[in-house]
């Protein structure tokens, strides 16, 4: 996906979160709080780390990015969407959505995601075009 020249960019946005926020959230001890964040294909990828935190957290930023880009365009759930990655370890934004309704809005958007982070922090940045 490339961003094309000719159409319209409907939202721009970033988050940035200490990873601390989910190491200190055991998933083993906290199951129910990922499930309610990420979608299944998420935890199987976080957990597939030697550290999961910095991918749970790089997740969240995305998926709170999305929702800043998309404020006052479509309301999103958390299990509107899940982050996955190409074969070549590239981010990118599957939508899932049950709701028929917000499925045909969000269709319509192509959604450009970059994931970061180092030891303490993770960013997301969130580039949406129509």
């Amino acid at each position: 996906m490339i961003l094309k020249a000719d159409r319209k960019i409907v939202g721009i946005g970033t988050d940035i979160e200490q990873i601390s926020r989910f190491r200190d959230k055991p998933f083993d001890e906290n199951d129910r709080f990922y499930k309610k964040l990420f979608t299944e294909n998420e935890i199987e990828y976080c957990l597939r780390m030697k550290d999961p935190y910095p991918s749970f957290t790089a997740r969240f930023c995305a998926k709170e990015a999305i929702w800043k880009a998309l404020s006052g365009v479509v309301s999103i759930a958390w299990h509107d969407l899940e982050l996955l990655n190409n074969e070549n370890g590239k981010p990118f934004v599957r939508i899932i959505s049950e709701n028929s309704e917000k499925m045909t809005v969000l269709r319509r958007y192509d959604i450009f995601v970059s994931l970061s982070h180092n030891r303490e922090n993770a960013i997301a940045y969130v580039i949406i075009q129509e």
